[in-house]
């Protein structure tokens, strides 16, 4: 039992780094973006955008492993649950920046999130397909 929970804790510690990183205000939030636009000499909007997509990409791989090796579902209902699973984690954490100063949640910052997820979920179907371990996987 302890195992299947420990399967959980890559998913947790994630979802605590973006909480963590969302309380930053506005000004805090620009500072860690500059350290980055210039050490890559990118946009710090492009920057930004795509923290946006690894983060989430990272937060729904781990979900992968919560449900595979945790609770061991299914083929189909793992891709599902950790697809929706990880869109109402960036649904809240949009949320949670309306009340961080200098903050705000912004939906297009969920679609953008939803590309990490959505490349993760890709990524993880055909994993799953080419090892062709279907429903007992995990269990």
């Amino acid at each position: 039992m302890l195992k299947k929970i420990l399967w959980w804790v890559p998913s947790l510690v994630m979802m605590a780094v973006i909480f963590r990183l969302s309380t930053d205000t506005g000004e805090e939030s620009s500072s860690l973006s500059g350290i980055f636009t210039g050490f890559l000499g990118m946009s710090e909007f492009f920057i930004r955008k795509l923290a946006h997509v690894t983060e989430y990409f990272i937060l729904t791989l781990t979900l992968f492993l919560g449900l595979r090796k945790g609770i061991g579902t299914g083929t189909k209902n793992t891709l599902i649950f950790m697809f929706v699973i990880a869109v109402i984690y960036a649904c809240s954490d949009e949320l949670h920046q309306t009340f961080v100063g200098g903050r705000s949640g912004r939906p297009l910052d969920v679609l953008i999130d939803s590309i990490g997820i959505v490349l993760a979920v890709i990524i993880c179907g055909i994993a799953m397909k080419k090892t062709g371990k279907k429903e007992s996987y995990g269990q």
